[in-house]
């Protein structure tokens, strides 16, 4: 049994809402667009942009072209967003503009930068444009921070025609379902009965859980039966770990409160569900960082549950974006721990990317030249990039 985690005393101070950069590129899309109707190309990073004339097909790595998947993307838009995320955003862009505008600009953009099938900078050019094989599309329900893009609609993406690799005449996307948590005494076994029918379809490979953006402690045992269902479906399950920008501790009036909503993303709130169910495979969405730079950063806590239980695997989203990790000595670090710790077989690549033009192929080509620093082979880079997902989640 893992020791329990050392909270600090909180503090009064507001931290800037930092934010993610994706949510403010989302008001650039409609400049991107307009630069992508003049040139005929889109605004990715420079090394997504070159592999348009890459051949073979696949990320570039040590001069080899490996086949790569990308697990972790969020579909949507400015429409679904619940209350607190389409606050979040409007006050990461300037103050000057008036909301209208704003809103305007975010839906337009959105549409296009959020959607599978968007042009010129939808999810589906950005995933080809960077090379990869497959991506996975998350549903989400989290009515009042990220809002609601049900398991519906993303089976409406995943049968879509479109839904094609044309460079390996392969679907290009799988989804990753999740469940409407609110009033689950109610509800829970008709919820449960409906995830089982999506887990046993094609189209669904995993579930998608974020108890922070419900503000639901981890260890609330009365959802134990989603992890039933996934050990009877054989589906692994993502959890969100670690803080989010949509709230910060002080947003809350008491310690009593604050310490309900570390309980929503400290990790160790899993390790009695990793325990009891051995057999489900429980994704440690995020490493645990501390997004908010508040000092409860639970990385540490993520590596002993990866020790301690081998149905736990590391997930690396999002953690190491210039704006969290400019110098890039925090993902260094990270990524040299699990090649050291044998951990690399257990850990699988996502992006969290696609809220802003070119974010799918930025984070890549900031997570490449962080694996090549602390020396990782061509092999070690397949694992992480494609095969560890592949046998994970079935593709």
């Amino acid at each position: 049994m893992l020791q329990p985690a050392s909270h600090k005393k909180f503090r009064s101070v507001r931290k800037p809402r930092r934010g993610l950069p994706l949510f403010v590129g989302l008001f650039l899309g409609l400049s991107v667009l307009t630069a992508a109707v003049v040139t005929g190309k889109s605004s990715l990073a420079p090394a997504a942009q070159a592999q348009e004339e890459a051949e073979p097909f696949g990320v570039p790595y040590r001069g080899e072209i490996l086949p790569a998947v990308d697990m972790h993307l969020h579909p949507g838009s400015y429409k679904s967003l619940g209350p607190l995320g389409k606050a979040f955003i409007l006050d990461a862009l300037p103050e000057f503009l008036p909301d209208f505008l704003k809103e305007l600009s975010l839906r337009a953009s959105s549409s296009l930068l959020q959607n599978p099938y968007g042009a010129f900078i939808g999810i589906k050019n950005q995933c080809l444009k960077s090379g990869f094989r497959k991506c996975g599309l998350f549903a989400v329900h989290a009515p009042e921070t990220w809002g609601v893009v049900g398991p519906e609609t993303i089976q409406d993406w995943l049968e879509d025609k479109k839904n094609i690799n044309p460079n390996t005449g392969e679907l290009l996307y799988f989804g990753l379902t999740t469940v409407d948590m609110t009033d689950w005494e109610q509800h829970a076994e008709a919820r449960l009965e409906k995830l089982e029918r999506e887990l046993r379809t094609p189209y669904f490979k995993g579930i998608k859980l974020a108890f922070i953006h419900n503000s639901i402690p981890l260890d609330d045992p009365q959802y134990d039966g989603i992890y039933e269902v996934a050990a009877r479906t054989g589906a692994p399950v993502y959890h969100h770990v670690g803080s989010s920008p949509l709230r910060q501790l002080d947003d809350f009036g008491s310690d009593e409160e604050r310490e309900r909503y570390i309980r929503s993303y400290d990790p160790q709130g899993l390790e009695r569900a990793i325990a009891a169910y051995p057999n489900v495979t429980f994704i440690m969405g995020h490493m645990g960082f501390d997004f908010n730079q508040e000092g409860f950063a639970f990385d540490e806590v993520v590596f002993e549950l990866a020790h301690a239980y081998p149905n736990t695997v590391l997930e690396v989203s999002a953690f190491g974006g210039s704006i969290y990790d400019p110098d890039g000595r925090y993902k260094d670090n990270v990524f040299r721990r699990i090649k050291e710790e044998g951990l690399l077989p257990r850990t699988i690549y996502g992006s969290d990317g696609p809220g802003a033009p070119g974010g799918i192929g930025r984070y890549l080509n900031e997570v490449l030249p962080s694996i090549d620093r602390v020396g990782y082979t061509v092999e070690e880079a397949r694992m992480l990039l494609n095969d560890n997902s592949t046998r994970i989640f079935r593709l």
